[in-house]
């Protein structure tokens, strides 16, 4: 009874909520400077794209949403996703209830194949809305708290390997407690750099390689089994994406 009696009550105060409709979209290509350049083996990045819509709606109320594609991450580029939001998604909400997120995201994959960035921008807008206008933090609309902290891994600037040994140092000191090294590069030197780096922080601070699809199946294997011995917690994409055999085959040979 007290659950039907509090769902009663929140129809009733936000009935007219329900009834609003999406009036206007907004799309902002936005483009952010890294402090430092982004550097892995295939090259350098010095900026990173993002797509930033607001939605707004007949009641007043508005939401905003990102999208954050990443050439080579990710099958969207920036001007990829804007050019699917003008001319389809953006269309297709208009006049829409915005709290249906459901109607909505069904709406789209009817529409218009993956675009999965393109389709985020709107639904995260879609979540800020909903969030308003029920009063509460979208985490409580996903399902509540379930960590109350979360632990930040610290990416070190790829340079030289003194330089990226006290880029190591510093995090310890400022409170980081996994420390994420970018590899790949060439197999003697990427070997060097991570004793270095295991050698300058203590041993409780866990450790993570990433060499960016950067080796053949048998070169990642010959490294992991040496970094089984300096306590690295995890090997990032070691060999292509799309080689799902020989990754079953690399995760069955190490420990890591």
């Amino acid at each position: 009874m007290c659950i039907i009696v509090s769902h009663l009550a929140w129809m009733v105060k936000y009935g007219n909520f329900l009834r609003m409709k999406i009036s206007r979209v907004d799309i902002w290509p936005v483009s952010i400077p890294f402090s430092t350049p982004f550097k892995v083996w295939r090259g350098v990045a010095t900026y990173k794209d993002h797509v930033v819509v607001e939605i707004h709606t007949d009641s007043g109320i508005s939401g905003i949403g990102e999208a954050s594609p990443f050439l080579y991450y990710a099958a969207e580029t920036q001007e990829d996703v804007v050019a699917t939001l003008v001319n389809h998604l953006a269309p297709m909400v208009i006049g829409t209830t915005p709290t249906e997120l459901e109607h909505i995201n069904q709406m789209f994959d009817t529409v218009v194949d993956g675009h999965s960035f393109s389709k985020t921008a709107i639904e995260t807008a879609l979540w800020d809305i909903f969030g308003k206008v029920s009063q509460q933090p979208v985490y409580s609309l996903l399902g509540g708290i379930v960590n109350q902290t979360v632990p930040v891994v610290a990416l070190l600037d790829h340079s030289e390997p003194d330089s990226m040994a006290e880029q190591a140092k510093y995090a310890v000191e400022e409170g980081f407690s996994h420390i994420k090294v970018k590899i790949g590069f060439e197999f003697y030197s990427d070997i060097k750099l991570v004793e270095l780096i295991r050698s300058c922080i203590p041993n409780e601070v866990t450790l993570r390689v990433d060499a960016e699809e950067g080796y053949d199946l048998k070169g990642a294997l010959q490294i992991a089994k040496i970094f089984e011995d300096m306590n690295i917690e995890l090997f990032s994409q070691p060999i292509s994406r799309y080689y799902h055999q020989q990754m079953s085959e690399l995760r069955a040979q190490t420990s890591i």
